[in-house]
């Protein structure tokens, strides 16, 4: 099991040693591990470099792509707040002395941070079910009336939004280049709160962002966006010039940035939306450049991204998840065309969300007349298909299931309670409901029928 997968989150969070979440203020939390990671780090101006000393076998891995968050080390009495640093290593023969000299007290003797105040996660051994909140719903009372009905339900997961499709954060970011593009909202004016407030109703904690469909960013950052093939002009897709380069090494360093502020404010997994290119430009023209495509497929490049930031999140201890389109597993073109390759991004990942959603499937797709009347064939056998393209992988899958009314002829309870039925029929108890607008009185409904 890599780190920072389910079965070994799940086992550190049960722990009786395991530390505990913290509750500060600025939404820091320590790693789930016993002895928290430390992190010492001092300028030597002396050689115009830095030494940093961690209580971890990986050093100069971590010191390759360090990032450090508010963290509160108790006795200490110090707070460090820096962000990612490039690392001017100096190669001489003194520097080995210096990391050895810094790291042996940690490693004869380990220290045990001591957080302000704590708060405890809740146990998620049970499978996950969960319904989608827009980061307006998750901190307004319609939310916590959400979360109240659908936890007697038995409902455990919340999946909600810091980035939409709409482009602007949440939050107020305080990463730098947040500041610099006004990439920052205060929907969430406190992000570590928001979860804590989450984790208090016993539920598991899904942060969903929004990577590279996103039409703010293009704009402030054009040098960031696909690129129309053959010259330097921003690609123009359906949707209009709004999606990013995955291979644009700023852009891949900002979005880390973001993640790990994410991580820091205590949520249990970021989940990935829009991990992918567009379906195509301007009258289905699929021709743009993205940097790195003369030497990775578009899978490749979308699985190398996704391979970098899951290793950064779950040393964090954070959990990792994928939307993933439904049709990409029913022909061998559409996972080529949009670079969602399932088995490859399987090996990376701790969850995996398909959107086998009925209605997404054209009229008269594979002989059905209107697949959106049918919700527990396309349901069950979408699933049934990512579940053997990840076959020898620890990835959870847990589909979305369709919550609107969308094509239906006739919506009601038993539309959702069919998809449910259907993903238990073959092994299947986690999923998602999404709903848009966050209305699940229809989707209750069904739930409601459901349980034993």
């Amino acid at each position: 099991m890599r780190p920072g997968g389910i079965g070994h989150r799940s086992n550190a969070m049960h722990s009786p040693s395991a530390p505990a979440r913290q509750a500060t203020l600025t939404g820091a939390r320590l790693p789930a591990r016993s002895i928290p990671i430390l992190y010492i780090c001092e300028e030597l101006r002396c050689c115009n470099s830095y030494w940093c000393a961690q209580e971890e076998s990986n050093l100069h891995h971590k010191l390759r792509k360090l990032a450090f968050y508010p963290l509160n080390y108790g006795r200490m009495g110090t707070r460090f707040i820096l962000y990612r640093t490039r690392w001017n290593w100096y190669s001489g023969p003194i520097m080995p002395f210096f990391h050895f000299i810094a790291l042996l007290p940690l490693t004869l003797f380990g220290f045990q941070s001591q957080p302000a105040s704590t708060t405890q996660v809740p146990n998620f051994q049970a499978s996950l079910h969960g319904i989608y909140l827009t980061s307006q719903t998750v901190v307004q009372k319609q939310g916590e009336d959400l979360m109240a009905e659908f936890a007697k339900l038995g409902g455990n997961m919340i999946v909600f939004d810091v980035q939409d499709s709409g482009g602007r954060l949440a939050y107020p970011s305080s990463l730098p280049i947040s500041i610099e593009i006004d990439n920052r909202n205060d929907k969430i004016a406190d992000l570590s709160a928001t979860v804590q407030k989450i984790h208090d109703r016993g539920y598991y904690a899904v942060a969903r962002f929004v990577l590279f469909k996103n039409g703010f960013v293009a704009g402030k950052k054009p040098a960031w966006t696909l690129k129309r093939k053959g010259t330097k002009n921003t690609f123009v897709s359906n949707d209009g010039p709004t999606w990013l380069d995955p291979g644009n090494p700023e852009l891949k360093e900002y979005l880390t940035d973001i993640s790990r502020e994410i991580a820091a404010a205590g949520v249990d997994e970021i989940q990935f939306d829009y991990v992918r290119f567009p379906e195509g430009g301007r009258g289905g023209y699929v021709g743009y450049n993205f940097t790195g495509d003369n030497q990775f497929s578009r899978d490749q490049a979308m699985t190398n991204f996704v391979s970098e930031i899951a290793t950064e999140l779950h040393y964090l201890g954070v959990n990792v998840g994928v939307d993933i389109f439904g049709i990409v597993v029913w022909d061998n073109v559409s996972w080529k065309v949009i670079g969602q390759n399932v088995s490859e991004l399987a090996k990376h990942v701790d969850a995996m969300y398909p959107m086998p959603y009925p209605s997404h499937f054209g009229y008269g797709w594979g002989g059905h007349k209107n697949p959106a009347d049918e919700p527990y064939f396309f349901v069950q056998e979408t699933t049934k298909k990512f579940v053997e393209q990840t076959k020898g992988t620890k990835v959870k899958i847990r589909p979305w299931l369709q919550g609107f009314a969308m094509k239906v002829t006739k919506y009601g309870p038993s539309y959702v309670r069919e998809q449910v039925r259907s993903l238990h029929d073959i092994g299947i108890e986690e999923f998602s409901i999404w709903n848009a607008r966050n209305d699940y009185s229809v989707s209750f409904g069904g739930l409601q029928k459901t349980r034993p």
